[in-house]
């Protein structure tokens, strides 16, 4: 019974991490303009989940740009990347701006 549990809450657990967006995280910043790679690793990215991946990217741009001489992140552009045969992401360009 206790490997019956095991299993179903080490289940739920890898069900829960596959839907959850992943954290952005800054590639590079020279102070006008930012990169905010995500990684997508073996999931399947619906539009919706791209809108939220798209958000947190947003929001981590824009704290970088307080943090320097600008007051907002203004989304570029995106491109995909893949490191691997099942690694893949997104890397967003966003323009610090007064």
């Amino acid at each position: 019974m206790k490997k019956i549990a095991i299993a179903a809450t080490i289940s739920g657990v890898a069900l829960l991490s596959a839907c959850t967006v992943p954290e952005p995280v800054v590639s590079g910043y020279n102070g006008d303009s930012i990169n905010i790679r995500t990684n997508e690793y073996m999931q399947i990215v619906t539009p919706e989940a791209m809108v939220e991946v798209i958000a947190k990217a947003q929001v981590q741009a824009t704290e970088v740009c307080r943090r320097g001489h600008r007051k907002r992140a203004e989304y570029v552009s995106r491109r995909s990347y893949h490191e691997g045969q099942y690694s893949y992401g997104s890397e967003f360009l966003f323009l610090c701006l007064n």
